[in-house]
């Protein structure tokens, strides 16, 4: 159930979506196809439904559906409370397309970030404009195991130069060593919170805490009073994380996929 309003809904949407980077993008009567299949991740690899009404949606469907397997990729919707046309959830049921992963978008007041997240004494968290190439080392080294999976996110480090919003990235070192990294998106009063990654050695150290602070911090000076971010249903930790630092569920979203 959505806590949000349908209008909030539907910009939180958007701007998640102007917060994805994809290599190939194509508008079919409202609906944004994107495709990167050189990159593992639903978000740019998904529709986001998000016009036209139920004429002809038989038809729409199978034109994205050809979009995808001929990029040997699966079909997948984005289906939060904003997907239109009403009803299209149930249709794709209808067809055999499963739900995969339910996601839950949170919200918070930067200020209140700012306030619960305040450490007990300086960390010196590395804070940018852009992205660089030493953030983009260290995401690909967070979230990468072995070398053909952290050259495949560099690339895909490299490709979120190109959003429209602006962006800001944040690096902890622990230990004299760079152990956690964030991403901050910004647009229209809000920030999205993205790519925040820990290395094993320091997790359950503060190191994301850190990391959210130092976003917040910034997603302030910027004059962003909100903030948003996506966490899996399953993932009970970054849950107890981002609500220990002020955001609230917003509503929640999943995929519909057909393989």
């Amino acid at each position: 159930m959505s806590r949000a309003d349908p209008a909030t809904v539907r910009l939180i949407d958007e701007l998640g979506a102007n917060a994805t980077a994809a290599t190939t993008v194509q508008l079919v009567d409202g609906w944004l196809l994107r495709a990167s299949p050189e990159y593992p991740f639903r978000r740019c690899n998904s529709v986001l439904p998000y016009g036209g009404d139920r004429a002809g949606i038989a038809s729409r469907i199978s034109t994205v559906e050809d979009f995808y397997r001929t990029r040997d990729l699966p079909v997948r919707f984005l289906m939060s409370p904003a997907a239109v046309p009403a009803g299209l959830d149930d249709a794709l049921e209808t067809r055999g397309y499963e739900i995969e992963e339910p996601t839950l978008v949170l919200v918070a007041e930067s200020s209140r970030v700012i306030a619960e997240t305040m450490p007990a004494e300086t960390i010196d968290v590395t804070l940018a404009e852009g992205i660089d190439e030493h953030w983009v080392a260290e995401y690909a080294s967070a979230f990468g195991e072995g070398d053909a999976e952290r050259d495949r996110l560099r690339a895909y480090a490299h490709l979120l130069r190109h959003l429209g919003p602006a962006v800001g990235t944040a690096v902890l070192p622990v230990d004299q060593l760079p152990a956690a990294v964030g991403l901050g998106v910004l647009e229209r009063g809000w920030t999205g919170v993205y790519a925040m990654g820990t290395r094993r050695e320091a997790r359950r150290r503060g190191a994301a805490t850190s990391v959210l602070h130092a976003l917040a911090q910034w997603a302030h000076r910027r004059d962003a009073s909100h903030m948003y971010l996506q966490v899996e249903v399953t993932n009970d930790g970054a849950r107890q994380l981002y609500t220990r630092a002020g955001f609230e569920t917003a509503y929640r979203y999943h995929y519909r996929t057909s393989v």
